[in-house]
């Protein structure tokens, strides 16, 4: 049976550039041995994450996220039986905006226009996960629509 858990925390301190890129190397590595999917969202210090797969893979995955020290005060929101993944094709990635050329920058997707892509579309099949990831950006003046 699959199982999904979502999570808030906050950061111990604001997180660099590589800070985040060794989290997003070292989360994707994992998460493909374990064969976990998920959302990670990280804003102004703000972690919100939804892990998905196998009840015990997810559980240890979640062990070892509140024993991490780069953040403290996690608050589970949601965790139960799902009977399909949410988040299947969703890739992590992370690339400095400024690092990219123009042509790479005009690439990039609002949460608007997210919100109509199949994507989007994915995540508003389950709808408390999406209350929960409206709120959490909605709390630093972004949102769905």
């Amino acid at each position: 049976m699959l199982y999904h858990l979502a999570y808030l925390s906050s950061a111990t301190h604001l997180m660099s550039e590589k800070e985040l890129k060794d989290i997003l190397e070292k989360s994707r590595s994992n998460n493909k041995i374990d064969n976990i999917t998920g959302l990670l969202l990280y804003n102004d210090g703000s972690f919100f994450q939804v892990l998905e797969g196998e009840k015990a893979t997810v559980e240890a995955c979640y062990k070892r996220i509140q024993k991490d020290r780069r953040h403290d005060n996690c608050i589970t929101l949601l965790d139960g039986d799902l009977d399909n993944r949410t988040f299947m094709s969703w890739d992590m990635a992370f690339i400095p905006f400024g690092e990219l050329t123009e042509a790479q920058q005009s690439h990039f997707i609002s949460l608007g226009k997210l919100r109509k892509s199949g994507k989007m579309l994915e995540m508003e099949s389950n709808k408390d996960l999406r209350i929960l990831a409206q709120s959490f950006l909605a709390s630093f003046g972004t949102q769905f629509q």
